[in-house]
């Protein structure tokens, strides 16, 4: 580097750190001069004035650098991108062209110095070396967002065209003082060809490892600075109880909320913590940093932070659906689901770290690992790696569906000659998903688990004709909690006790022959349908436990209707009523281990919601839960009382959301999937965790064939009980 370079670094360096608090210290105090008042005030009153205004002034500079220099408005950068369009130098630039990759190598590309006075044009080059070269680069993970090219950058001297995203993060991370090396897989990826994406995704575990540091980008809005002493604060003290009485308090009505807690709900709110190949990028990352605004904040910080958030306050904060609401001018609300993955990407990323320490080729694979450590099982068969990632990411997003599995794939031990697992983007999505399944149950080293079933099944939705009805729907969202819990053993059901799978290979082409055993049949439907839940979220309604009071009502009147109708051809049903509407129990207890068993709490359940139904407010709401929670209120059940009624309300929500109530031919109740038909069987497979429906279809080359409609919960044979009684056992042939 010359000495006038040397000069320029160090008066761009002056003039931000030095010359700039300067001007604002100085601006600060000749703007209060008045207010200061220094010749008729005594020092010691005029002091704490000064210092008060430094500070001030010293805030002020530390966002300044951001919105000067890294975020620098969208239009300015827009209007000097079509001014240059203007010169014939700009013209002439030709389009990108890549060059073909020699095995074993990647490409990094190397960002060169922003210009100073108008950053607007990135420029760069990519360059080839082997994946074990000892070069050190940053590797880079966002969030695509929207896949059209619609900003430009100059890679060796020719036009490349990026993503809005890849755009702002380049421009975010590239220094004013030197060139940098990353890695971005939309440009030193060729996309557009699948025989190197496949090579080089399956290298990713190893590249995202090698990296000195992982860069996290989760938005490009500089204000994101101003939650960095927050999030220090929380992962070192833990949270104050009075930050979220006055977050509680706004968001109820006032204005006053601290303006941290609007931008961390807007942080939340990022796609990027959604982003299924973002699990990969920070649990395998040696070190990952999360961009916010110019600085930078460990991830385990942030992880850490976030984890201290009481959960009571956490559902103040953020928001149950799918959709986001705008709730002022500079807030979003957002579902749990950003934080549940921060969790779990905290929780197999400290198993990662210990995982690859060592000789990658010694481990069994993260998930195997993780679930070796915390003593988590299949149920009771050995922990497969592939399954328990999917279960992971379940609550991920990918905007290509097969990416579901690829994405996992660099997490897992296995073989690459896998011909199943191999990745490759010229098969559908349709084709890897069935691979996946038959992986699992023909090909893994473990004992074949049917909980990917769970994934599976025609009765979710009318849009999956082109899937065999026993092939995971992987990149379906479904409204209804799935039952099977293939994380934590001792927190699942055991319909078939202690059987093991049976799958084999029928003769039909593309159909599965699965023993179990046929113990009952869908009888009654009631007439309301599947517990929907669809209100929009506007400011002061509701909390999401009561968020569709008209809908909870209607559905548990319906039950309680198809049961009174046929209640002397099924006595006891209504005494049972309470259990099945929460499966037994709720994602937190244990099935079947409930505080309510000695009492009938629908009822009151009932008389809680019509009651909660005129509340317009979270005060409001507040006060009729005191009242039903109270032990004063002698007309509920203690056992009722002490369970607290909105939780039961919550597990209602969680586990009907999306199904239907019915009644079987044998007398038990059923939550079941939306477009069950009545005449559906009630299958147990051996080795699973819960019943499935299945449907009898036309007979195929003189064989009966069914489809499988889905999981359902059916009263009285979640946890064995058909298993030593009566019943057909069947080999079902499955197409």
């Amino acid at each position: 580097m010359n000495h006038s370079t040397w000069f320029a670094a160090a008066g761009k360096w002056a003039l931000i750190w030095i010359l700039l608090p300067l001007f604002c210290t100085g601006l600060a105090i000749w703007t209060c001069e008045r207010w200061l008042n220094r010749s008729a005030a005594p020092l010691g009153r005029t002091a704490p004035k000064l210092f008060k205004a430094t500070l001030l002034a010293w805030d002020v500079c530390r966002t300044l650098p951001a919105g000067l220099v890294e975020g620098l408005p969208t239009a300015i950068q827009t209007r000097h991108s079509q001014y240059l369009h203007r010169w014939h130098f700009h013209k002439s630039y030709s389009d990108y062209s890549y060059k073909n990759l020699d095995h074993g190598d990647i490409r990094l590309l190397v960002l060169k110095r922003a210009s100073w006075i108008l950053p607007s044009t990135i420029k760069a080059s990519l360059i080839h070396v082997p994946a074990d070269h000892p070069l050190k680069y940053e590797a880079l993970s966002y969030c695509w967002g929207n896949p059209t090219r619609s900003h430009e950058i100059i890679i060796d001297g020719e036009r490349f065209m990026v993503t809005c995203s890849a755009f702002q993060l380049l421009r975010a991370c590239r220094s004013m003082w030197r060139e940098k090396t990353v890695w971005i897989d939309a440009i030193c990826i060729n996309q557009a060809n699948n025989e190197e994406k496949a090579i080089q995704i399956q290298g990713m575990r190893r590249l995202y490892r090698r990296a000195p540091r992982v860069l996290a980008f989760p938005s490009s809005d500089y204000r994101l600075r101003l939650i960095q002493p927050l999030i220090t604060r929380l992962s070192v003290e833990g949270i104050q109880k009075k930050s979220f009485v006055r977050y509680r308090t706004f968001v109820e009505g006032p204005e006053s909320v601290p303006v941290q807690w609007r931008i961390l709900a807007q942080l939340l709110s990022s796609d990027y913590f959604r982003r299924v190949w973002v699990f990969q990028e920070v649990v395998i990352g040696r070190t990952v940093d999360v961009y916010l605004g110019g600085l930078y904040v460990p991830w385990t910080t942030l992880a850490t932070a976030l984890a201290n958030l009481p959960i009571e306050d956490v559902q103040v904060l953020l928001k149950t659906g799918a959709s986001r609401e705008r709730l002022d001018d500079d807030l979003f609300l957002t579902d749990g689901r950003s934080l549940s993955n921060i969790y779990l990407m905290q929780i197999v990323r400290n198993q990662a770290m210990e995982s690859l320490e060592y000789d990658v080729s010694r481990s069994k694979g993260i998930f195997a690992d993780l679930n070796a450590r915390f003593g988590w099982k299949l149920a009771g068969l050995s922990a497969n790696d592939l399954l328990i990632g999917l279960f992971y990411t379940n609550e991920f997003d990918a905007t290509d569906a097969r990416d579901r599995v690829f994405a996992i794939l660099g997490l897992m031990q296995y073989n690459l000659d896998e011909e199943l697992l191999r990745i490759d983007y010229h098969k559908s999505k349709e084709q890897v998903f069935e691979d996946v399944a038959q992986y699992l149950f023909f090909h893994c080293e473990q004992q074949s688990s049917v909980d990917i079933l769970s994934f599976a099944g025609t009765g979710f939705a009318t849009s999956c004709t082109s899937f065999r009805s026993w092939v995971p729907q992987l990149e379906a969202q479904r409204s209804c909690f799935r039952m099977t819990n293939a994380i934590n053993y001792d927190y699942s059901f055991h319909a078939s006790g202690d059987s093991h799978a049976s799958i084999v290979r029928g003769n039909i082409p593309s159909s599965i022959l699965v023993s179990g055993l046929l113990c009952d049949k869908v009888w009654l439907l009631s007439g309301y349908g599947p517990l929907e839940t669809q209100v929009q979220y506007e400011k002061n309604k509701l909390p999401h436990n009561v968020e569709d009071i008209n809908s909870m009502i209607a559905f548990t009147e319906g039950a309680m209707s198809l049961i009174d109708q046929h209640h002397d051809q099924r006595p006891g049903l209504q005494k049972r009523l309470w259990q099945c509407l929460i499966a037994g129990g709720d994602k937190y207890t244990k099935p079947y281990e409930t505080q309510f068993a000695k009492s009938d709490p629908v009822p009151y359940l009932l008389m809680f919601l019509k009651a909660a139904k005129s509340a317009h407010s979270r005060t409001e709401f507040s006060q009729v839960l005191a009242q039903y929670s109270t032990a004063e209120n002698k007309q509920v059940p203690e056992a009722f009382m002490n369970g607290g009624i909105a939780m039961f309300a919550t597990s209602m929500i969680q586990i009907c959301k999306g199904r239907r109530f019915g009644i079987t031919q044998h007398g038990r109740m059923c939550l079941s999937p939306p477009f069950v038909e009545v005449g559906d069987d009630v299958f147990i497979p051996y080795g699973a965790q819960v019943p499935f429906l299945i449907r009898k279809k036309e007979r195929i080359q003189g064989s009966s064939t069914h489809e499988l409609v889905g999981e359902a919960y059916v009263d009285g044979i979640m946890m064995g009980e058909m298993m030593n009684s009566w019943g057909y056992r069947v080999v079902v042939r499955l197409t």
